[in-house]
């Protein structure tokens, strides 16, 4: 409620930014609030006085440290999220109070009152939408779980894949006879999510090099390098190639597309030079073609107000 409201008085011009706006927050939030500081709490108590002194190696340290033993943690969060709360979302018992409830207030004399939404709360018959910006940044954790446990922990990636089959039926099923069509997004959602994922990625390279480090493996973190620059280079290319594309219709297709209409429509060559504007018709002025007269006399009129012959 207050990452929405804090989204909101940012003043964007469509609920599309703003879901979008929305599920960055809650991406940071949760990646920050579940991941980040329910691995490091336990840890960094202890190197509070060796922060001050090299803070960067001592995160990846701490990283390295502490995230491997919170990989059981995780498994049993990402347990719970599959079984637990794919069953409240088949079962809808919040919105069968919040119905109940709406059913009991409010105007309902006529079918039409009955099915409308009264001070928030909604009838059976008219469902939420779904929200995208919580659904998406809960899976932008489980991305980031399956990326930084996977290589210290593979069943890790089983129980995710689990997670994911099982959530791709509840909601294929929610999609198709509870939640109400809505607009079309745009794609607003993919390049924050794309974004979270490579720096997921990023982070997951991290921990392995600190794991590494901790480890003796001299031999390996070379490779590690390597593969960490490759990974911001595919971010910087896909920024380039996809995001910008996206955004921005090419000239190429733009003149496609002109090529097809004009062949579907009537033929404006009629309409050519028909109207120039008033700006275009008169001659642009340059100091290269005055001569010392015409520049006198343009200076002259233009001090008296006069109109000038040129």
């Amino acid at each position: 409620v207050i990452l929405i409201r804090f989204a909101r008085m940012e003043g964007h011009i469509s609920e599309t930014s703003l879901q979008a706006s929305l599920f960055t927050k809650l991406s940071l939030f949760i990646i920050i609030q579940i991941f980040f500081v329910s691995a490091i709490t336990g840890s960094i108590l202890g190197v509070l006085e060796e922060l001050k002194d090299d803070a960067i190696n001592v995160i990846v340290n701490l990283l390295a440290g502490s995230l491997p033993d919170q990989a059981t943690y995780f498994m049993q969060y990402v347990i719970i999220q599959t079984t637990l709360g794919t069953a409240l979302e088949l079962l809808r018992i919040m919105p069968l109070i919040e119905s109940s409830i709406r059913s009991r207030t409010g105007p309902n004399l006529t079918q039409k009152e009955r099915d409308s939404v009264w001070m928030g709360l909604h009838p059976v018959s008219s469902p939420k939408e779904f929200d995208y910006a919580t659904f998406l940044s809960e899976r932008i954790l489980y991305f980031m779980v399956v990326f930084v446990y996977n290589p210290l922990s593979p069943v890790t990636c089983f129980i995710v894949a689990i997670n994911f089959l099982i959530s791709t039926a509840v909601y294929r099923h929610q999609f198709i006879f509870i939640y109400p069509p809505t607009n079309d997004t745009g794609g607003k959602l993919f390049p924050t999510a794309m974004n979270f994922l490579l720096s997921s990625i990023v982070i997951a390279q991290i921990t392995i090099w600190g794991v590494l480090g901790l480890k003796k493996g001299a031999a390996q973190l070379p490779f590690m390098v390597l593969l960490m620059f490759m990974t911001l280079l595919f971010g910087v290319y896909i920024g380039q190639q996809h995001f910008k594309v996206a955004e921005y219709l090419p000239s190429t297709e733009c003149a496609l597309v002109d090529k097809q209409n004009s062949s579907r429509l009537v033929s404006l060559e009629f309409l050519k030079d028909m109207y120039l504007q008033p700006s275009l018709k008169c001659k642009t002025l340059y100091p290269n073609n005055l001569s010392k007269e015409t520049f006198m006399d343009t200076l002259l009129k233009y001090e008296t107000n006069e109109p000038s012959k040129y």
